[in-house]
């Protein structure tokens, strides 16, 4: 458990490229799930029937009780991706200035682009997930 812990909010060391896709595909069935189930203790809490809930609860928006759960989520997913990048980043004997690259997706996402949001996730994707890292070691670990 802490070694998990450890893997997805501590941003040191490195990490492989295996790795990081199995980390970032843990990652979104992760907040998936867990806001899947926020949406359902909502749901239950307000006496929504269970095959209408999702419709209502995105129509309706969140109760004072539950306004928290997006932000939580959020919070857990940026940092979480910010760690795992770091040391997919350390492989490659970068720094973790390098996850700025992150702003190409997000000025496309607050533009409405859809063509920047998409190649913001293209450049990362390639740089970390497709493209080796060091064989040796550098100064970010073995």
């Amino acid at each position: 458990m802490t070694e998990a812990l450890h893997h997805f909010f501590i941003p040191s060391g490195r990490i492989g490229r295996k790795t990081w896709w199995m980390s970032m595909i843990a990652l979104i069935v992760g907040t998936t799930v867990l806001d899947l189930a926020v949406w359902m203790l909502e749901g239950v809490y307000r006496g929504i029937p269970t095959d209408m809930f999702y419709v209502n609860l995105w129509v309706q928006g969140f109760s004072p009780h539950f306004w928290w759960s997006p932000y939580i989520s959020l919070v857990l997913v940026a940092w979480s991706g910010f760690a795992i990048n770091t040391k997919r980043f350390h492989d490659h004997d970068k720094s973790a200035w390098w996850n700025l690259i992150n702003l190409i997706y997000f000025a496309g996402v607050l533009v409405g682009s859809l063509w920047l949001a998409v190649l913001g996730l293209l450049v990362q994707s390639a740089m970390l997930g497709f493209f080796a890292g060091d064989d040796v070691a550098n100064k970010y670990g073995d």
